[in-house]
């Protein structure tokens, strides 16, 4: 799958409804956490992540919270 296709499906992923939206939602990068997104959008997220230092915090501090549910 070319880059510019998971940008597509990484676009996908924002709030069609939020104009401003400039990340994946709350609960993709959660699901992306877990392992529950299909593997293109879980691509997509894997692209928008690799260039955004937010997500990348967000989605370590979801894994964290999420180990600390399983302890």
């Amino acid at each position: 799958m070319s880059r510019a296709t998971l940008q597509r499906y990484c676009a996908a992923l924002m709030d069609v409804n939020d104009e401003t939206a400039e990340h994946p939602p709350e609960l993709t990068l959660l699901e992306y956490v877990l392992g529950e997104l299909g593997p293109d959008t879980s691509d997509g997220v894997r692209v928008h992540v690799e260039g955004c230092p937010e997500c990348r915090e967000r989605i370590v501090t979801l894994a964290m919270e999420m180990d600390e549910l399983d302890r």
